[in-house]
């Protein structure tokens, strides 16, 4: 007399599936769209649980799929709201290496592609968003917690061997000094004209535009097209027709990762 209901932690704990279809069902005389998920905060190392999802993860189903000759177009499906940027950067490379070998890479945004979420959409052939996609988010963040007074209020204490007085600057047993946080400003500021260089030579938008809608600010996908951070407004089906057409395949299949 209830509705059907399925308890979260058995959601989450879905059996992991890469590919979402047998190997014995994959015609090897089709051609391949592939369909890849980025559902998530990104995060560095191998995992895709719903919540998190690994750049290592990602980029290996991606270079998997560009050793596969059948492979012929390649739609990013993304729904995340950003995070690592060294596992957005691991993503990034890989769609990168895999439209060098002629495979067209089509981006569809779902409800958010964000800050990371939207890094990882540069070096695409279009990008897809929906009307009320939250998307760019274009800036870098940086976060060290100093925990020596709380620890302290614990009893807990560090003891510390080092070679150089900042050879611990990303502990957080203790405070930064303001040469060791103008540091790690400048390692942010880098990463920060590295984001802004990827959106004006992938968007071809000049610096000062780039400039203007970036600093982290946040667009409706409407908004977003107005500022020509997407081609078109469109779901995920948009996405594939347009790979497709793209490909010019006749005989395929639609595979999803």
């Amino acid at each position: 007399k209830e509705f059907a209901r399925v308890d979260l932690i058995d959601y989450v704990n879905r059996a992991d599936s890469t590919l979402k279809v047998d190997d014995e069902d994959i015609d090897e005389e089709k051609d391949i769209i592939a369909v890849v998920y980025v559902e998530g905060v990104i995060v560095d190392g191998f995992i895709d649980d719903g919540f998190s999802v690994g750049g290592d993860e990602i980029a290996h189903r991606i270079r998997k799929l560009a050793k596969d000759e059948n492979v012929k177009g390649l739609v990013l499906r993304i729904n995340s709201p950003g995070g690592s940027v060294s596992g957005s950067e691991a993503i990034l490379n890989e769609l990168s290496r895999i439209k060098e070998k002629g495979v067209p890479v089509v981006i569809s945004m779902g409800s958010v592609a964000a800050s990371g979420g939207y890094w990882i959409s540069m070096d695409s052939d279009k990008i897809f968003a929906g009307e009320q996609t939250i998307t760019g988010s274009i800036g870098v963040f940086g976060l060290i917690p100093n925990m020596k007074k709380l620890a302290e209020n614990f009893g807990l204490q560090w003891d510390v061997v080092k070679t150089h007085p900042s050879s611990d600057i990303m502990s957080v047993s203790r405070p930064k000094s303001e040469k060791e946080l103008q540091i790690i400003q400048e390692y942010i500021d880098r990463i920060y004209e590295r984001f802004l260089y990827l959106v004006g030579t992938n968007r071809d938008l000049n610096s000062t535009r780039v400039d203007k809608i970036a600093q982290g600010r946040v667009w409706m996908g409407v908004d977003a097209l107005k500022n020509g951070l997407v081609d078109e407004l469109g779901g995920l089906e948009d996405a594939i027709e347009y790979t497709i057409s793209k490909t010019g395949v006749k005989e395929f299949e639609i595979l999803e990762f």
